[in-house]
């Protein structure tokens, strides 16, 4: 006897019923590979300043990154299967990209938490490294806008320090409501994931019902085969149709007919 449940049917409790008739697989492919191209350059990003940390003096900052780095290949590496998943439209892929997107939301909150912790537990290093970088640098200056006439001026040690501590403080509350715009984002793709997973179980879902449309020739019926409901293997021969050879024909017999009365 099989005790295995019968596949769902119906838009999920989490979901609208409106977005839930629409198909949610050109949607999942578009928000799938930005999202692997914006994790990606991220990534490469923070690896980037890995030697350029370590070259001014700040290892701990290098190790920071290492960590956040790997943090963005998993999450780069979840939304290509989620494309990979959306493109074959095959059920174990579209599983596993579902409760892969789980294990995004985790990634998402605690990269965003640590990179917010980071900001301010190492706010020397970071300004160390800022003034460092930026001390001795080149800066054009427009004082009558972009087309008039400008000016290079070479930063001072002061106003190196007083610029990073200038962006510091932004990016205090950047970090912060970029954690909030994280988490908000990895919580909706995760619903997205798991409502097109949702419909690829479904049988009545559009996207099952557009994969099993099929042409309306695609199996034409014969309509020049005869019925023969008893022996089919005999042809049907029609009224004095010839059976391998033709009949043969007899002539009459010369003269009038015999007359019956004799």
């Amino acid at each position: 006897m099989n005790s295995r449940p019968p596949p769902p049917s119906g838009a999920p409790r989490f979901g609208f019923n409106r977005v839930y008739r629409t198909n949610l697989r050109p949607l999942v492919l578009a928000v799938s590979a930005l999202a692997a191209l914006w994790t990606l350059l991220s990534c490469i990003g923070f690896f980037r300043s890995i030697s350029t940390d370590k070259s001014e003096g700040v290892p701990k900052l290098a190790t920071f990154a290492i960590v956040l780095g790997a943090v963005y290949i998993v999450l780069s590496l979840i939304e290509i299967s989620g494309f990979v998943a959306a493109l074959t439209q095959r059920l174990p892929l579209v599983r596993i990209y579902a409760y892969l997107s789980l294990v995004g939301i985790f990634l998402t909150v605690a990269g965003g938490i640590f990179q917010v912790v980071v900001h301010f537990t190492s706010k020397s290093d970071i300004l160390k490294e800022c003034t460092s970088l930026t001390n001795g640098r080149t800066v054009a200056i427009y004082p009558f806008g972009f087309f008039g006439p400008s000016r290079h001026d070479t930063i001072s040690v002061a106003e190196a320090d007083a610029w990073c501590r200038d962006a510091y403080n932004r990016n205090s509350w950047q970090d912060i409501v970029s954690l909030l715009i994280y988490i908000f984002l990895s919580v909706s793709f995760s619903m997205l994931a798991w409502g097109y997973y949702r419909q690829v179980l479904d049988p009545t879902s559009v996207v099952n019902f557009q994969r099993a449309a099929q042409p309306p020739n695609a199996y034409p019926m014969q309509h020049q085969q005869q019925y023969q409901p008893y022996n089919a293997s005999v042809p049907n021969l029609g009224y004095n149709a010839p059976y391998a050879n033709p009949q043969p024909t007899f002539a009459p017999p010369p003269g009038p007919p015999p007359d019956a009365s004799k």
